[in-house]
């Protein structure tokens, strides 16, 4: 029962994420070569990005941020990340530090999706900061970043809800509010640190 209800729950997350977004987003196969997106970051896949026609600039950009390490926490919160959280709405892109032999190939091969592999130097925040300053023009494409890293799972929302997690975590951005954190008191959606 709980293992339909949890299926159930996934597929209609995905359903509502997906509204704007048509299924052309998908690929046929799987195409992975090493190429570059600068000589610093190797990237996984061959695919032009942004996937979308437009320019980004009214998609939201979620960086996720990974390390494997011999403790399965940090594998288990990106296998649910990438069970509950893509979506054709926004695009995606995995940082993975170091090799990351468990967790990358239960990595979507979508569209959106890009994947990039460096080594485990500079930390998160490094390897954020490291993507930005060798694409350029990626702080400009898009109007809304969330940045996440495996020490989290998430995201949780209530059955009830008819937003998509991404969009309810970014609703509270404006020309006033440019950061928020994970979780506030009156939040329903959540990353829970582990």
């Amino acid at each position: 029962m709980y293992a339909a209800a949890a299926r159930h729950r996934r597929l209609r997350l995905r359903d509502q994420c997906d509204i704007a977004a048509p299924s052309a987003h998908r690929l046929q196969s799987r195409n992975i070569v090493t190429g570059s997106l600068t000589s610093r970051l190797p990237v996984l896949s061959s695919r032009k990005w942004p996937a979308s026609s437009h320019d980004g600039s009214s998609k939201t950009l979620v960086v996720y941020a990974y390390f494997e390490d011999s403790h399965d926490i940090g594998f288990q919160n990106a296998n649910f990340f990438v069970k509950h959280a893509l979506h054709a709405s926004a695009d995606f892109i995995f940082i993975l530090q170091g090799d990351a032999p468990k967790f990358r190939p239960t990595i979507p091969d979508e569209r959106n999706i890009r994947i990039i592999q460096r080594d485990n130097t500079c930390m998160d925040l490094g390897a954020y900061g490291e993507l930005f300053r060798s694409e350029n023009g990626l702080a400009t494409r898009y109007r809304k970043y969330i940045f996440i890293n495996a020490s989290v799972r998430g995201p949780f929302i209530p059955m009830w809800s008819h937003i998509c997690w991404s969009d309810a975590f970014t609703s509270r951005l404006s020309d006033s509010v440019k950061v928020r954190p994970t979780l506030t008191d009156s939040d329903w959606l959540t990353f829970l640190s582990l």
